[in-house]
């Protein structure tokens, strides 16, 4: 299992219902929360899902945003993370920009979950992101399961909430 998510180093594809995600590592710009929850400040999706996770999780939802993003949307998905905890849902943001003010805002307003530079867009060509705001919701196998339209996050609490009913 491991090996079929390892396997793609840098190619670019659309990901449709049960296709295995692609695996990433990249570095967390607030290393405090990634070592808090992980012990380790890259982070990597098998983490979280596949078939040895260190956090256990039932959904990983992949944010990828840009500068251009408003930070309320982060706030917003914050709250979602912590409204979903008991159903075990786990959320990796991707930031898709190298502008490091966006760490400040994440340590005033208490992120709870790990921020990733992706300053390339490298995670984001494999994830075939092509907007500014994007989500891919994984289950616990590493599958896909939806991309959702993020461009409000009441979308992907929408989404979540028929799930869990």
């Amino acid at each position: 299992m491991i090996s079929s998510l390892l396997f793609l180093a840098s190619s670019t594809f659309a990901l449709d219902a049960g296709d295995y995600a692609p695996n990433f590592l990249l570095p967390a710009m607030n290393s405090k929360v990634a070592v808090k929850q992980l012990g380790v400040s890259d982070v990597a999706i098998s983490q979280y899902i596949g078939p040895i996770p260190t956090v256990e999780t039932n959904y990983l939802v992949l944010y990828f945003f840009d500068s251009k993003v408003p930070f309320k949307e982060i706030v917003d998905l914050n709250q979602v993370k912590l409204d979903y905890k008991e159903k075990k849902v786990q959320i990796l943001a991707i930031y898709m920009d190298s502008d490091k003010r966006l760490l400040s805002e994440l340590n005033r307003n208490r992120i709870s979950f790990p921020v990733l530079q992706d300053t390339y867009s490298i995670v984001a060509r494999r994830y075939d992101v092509d907007s500014r705001q994007s989500c891919f919701i994984l289950d616990s196998n590493s599958k896909f399961v939806q991309q959702k339209n993020c461009s409000k996050i009441k979308n992907l609490r929408d989404y979540l909430d028929r799930v869990f009913k």
